[in-house]
């Protein structure tokens, strides 16, 4: 079993994987077959295919404190057509819809999640397949109910007891946490563990120490990061896979794209204050879907044969320490050719898989160098196009500066001709004002002189007049 406690506030990425059967052999790639092991039925050799990821999904309920403050939905399930819709209508866009092999909603009880998507993969885990099980998204507040780890446990011995049969199980119960892994069943390393958890508390908003803790913070989230690169090279079918890069995805990694059957349980919160975490889940969960897997059973050995293996070795190995015995007493070393041989296989086998490891690290940057290579080119292209565009507007710039110089000077020498012009007509006006002044003084004196001469000639009429009046009478 495997736990992994990533970044605390909000994503979480836990699982188990497990293939606890009576007496089954894994079959990895290199081990050569045994010639004695028993084939499996026709109806386990059709499962035996190529299929994609098995995606869940699970919308939790609001919580107490939540439903108080009356936050409104942002998602919400269609367990029937297996879907599930975000509403985007507060933000403006449209509603986005994501399919997956089961949704259940937020009133779906944790039993029936069992029942539903992990039962089926116990199932099979007894009948040989290698299965993963792993929740992502976001954590909250869900029912005091056993969780997918102890009813996996209590439906795998249920099944072995009723069969009746022998069986071995290894349990094995891990923490990764900033990229270091901790057996959580092993009691030095889990009082190891409790004691750095106490001195390992993060905290973004403290001073002094926040950068340090962010930097753990983010080597926390690195097995996150490398995850999602393994998927969407995985889907994107890329010739160099990630998986060394983080310890998540090591030991993820037959799980992904690999040969075990591997179900993911994205967890949303249908809270429209989450719809950013729910968004980023849901396109994780929806590209995790096109991963493709090519589970095979582990082949199944009867207890006899496995006894009669078991004697065969015992009686080889007495075999090899009396020729062991037998090339000391000569004072020499003694290898048996076949072991000889099989070293020499292993060891060049060994060789030609680092040297193929070395040749595809070697491709994907050769692969890089040729992409950034295209991308600087492009760049560069890019580049002198804008050159010359700000060459030819910084041309037209300096001729239209050119004209609107010569411009400014035209405009210039007429100002000062017009100045000149004002000037003169300053001059005349004053002139003009000076001669309206002279010809109103003229004309006051005229109209002095006329009213004086008529005053004068009336007297000189009325004298007249007087003088004509004397000389009649």
């Amino acid at each position: 079993m495997m736990s992994v406690t990533p970044d605390p506030p909000r994503k979480a990425v836990s699982g188990i994987m497990a293939s606890p059967t009576p007496f089954l052999t894994q079959r990895p790639e290199k081990r050569r077959m045994h010639p004695r092991a028993v084939e499996w039925s026709s109806n386990r050799q059709d499962r035996d295919q190529e299929g994609n990821v098995q995606v869940v999904l699970r919308c939790r309920p609001l919580s107490d404190d939540e439903q108080k403050a009356n936050v409104p939905w942002g998602v919400s399930c269609d367990e029937h057509r297996r879907e599930v819709t975000v509403l985007q209508s507060l933000h403006k866009q449209v509603d986005r819809v994501f399919t997956f092999d089961k949704v259940f909603g937020p009133k779906s009880l944790q039993r029936s999640i069992y029942d539903e998507a992990i039962s089926p993969i116990v199932n099979e885990v007894v009948e040989g397949f290698n299965c993963t099980v792993f929740a992502y998204g976001q954590t909250g507040e869900l029912p005091a109910e056993a969780g997918v780890i102890p009813r996996a446990v209590h439906q795998i011995f249920d099944i072995l007891e009723a069969q009746n049969a022998d069986y071995n199980m290894n349990v094995t119960f891990l923490e990764l946490y900033n990229e270091e892994i901790t057996h959580l069943l092993a009691p030095e390393d889990n009082s190891r563990t409790s004691e750095d958890r106490k001195n390992k508390h993060i905290s973004l908003m403290e001073d002094g120490k926040g950068c340090g803790r962010a930097r753990e913070a983010g080597e926390i989230n690195k097995s996150l990061f490398t995850h999602g690169l393994v998927i969407n090279a995985l889907v994107g079918h890329s010739v160099y896979i990630p998986y060394r890069d983080s310890k998540l995805t090591r030991l993820l990694r037959d799980s992904l794209g690999g040969k075990t059957k591997t179900c993911i349980i994205a967890t949303i919160s249908r809270s429209a204050y989450c719809l950013e975490e729910t968004l980023s889940t849901l396109d994780y969960a929806h590209r995790a879907k096109n991963i493709k897997n090519k589970p095979e059973a582990n082949q199944k050995m009867s207890k006899a044969v496995l006894l009669k293996d078991l004697y065969a070795e015992i009686e080889r190995m007495k075999q090899v320490k009396a020729d062991v015995r037998a090339a000391q007493v000569k004072n020499g070393v003694y290898i048996p050719h076949e072991r000889f041989a099989q070293d020499e296989v292993d060891k060049f086998r060994e060789l030609y898989v680092t040297e193929q490891e070395q040749k595809l690290n070697i491709e994907s940057e050769l692969k890089d160098c040729k992409v950034n290579l295209e991308n600087s080119n492009r760049a560069l292209l890019k580049l002198q196009e804008n050159h010359r565009v700000a060459i030819s507007t910084l041309k037209e710039k300096e001729f239209i500066i050119s004209k609107l110089l010569h411009s400014e000077n035209s405009l210039i020498g007429c100002a000062k001709e017009l100045c000149n012009d004002l000037q003169n007509a300053s001059e005349d006006i004053a002139l003009l004002f000076g001669k309206i002044d002279h010809t109103k003084r003229v004309e006051i004196e005229n109209r002095d002189l006329v009213l004086a001469f008529g005053s004068q000639l009336d007297q000189s009429l009325k004298d007249l007049h007087e003088s004509i009046l004397g000389s009649v009478s």
